[in-house]
């Protein structure tokens, strides 16, 4: 399948220049963890809160969620 750009691509791109952390929300099935690993490198990491622990773990301590998630990052 062939990676479809998202208009939102470029101010992603600008943003990840100036925060170490960057965090894209929307409806599900969408498209974002996609655009996120089209745009990601081996710098930064990609954290989905599909994942139900990691949702819970940074509700529930968010401080210590950022300690072992350190930026850059991509939410």
């Amino acid at each position: 399948m062939n990676y479809l750009p998202r208009t939102i691509q470029p101010v992603i791109e600008e943003a990840s220049k100036f925060f170490k952390i960057v965090m894209v929300s929307g409806m599900r099935q969408v498209g974002k963890s996609t655009l996120l690993k089209q745009l990601s490198s081996d710098k930064r990491t990609i954290i989905s809160f599909d994942d139900i622990s990691s949702l819970e773990a940074a509700k529930s301590a968010p401080l210590q969620f950022l300690q072992l998630n350190p930026p850059p990052c991509f939410f």
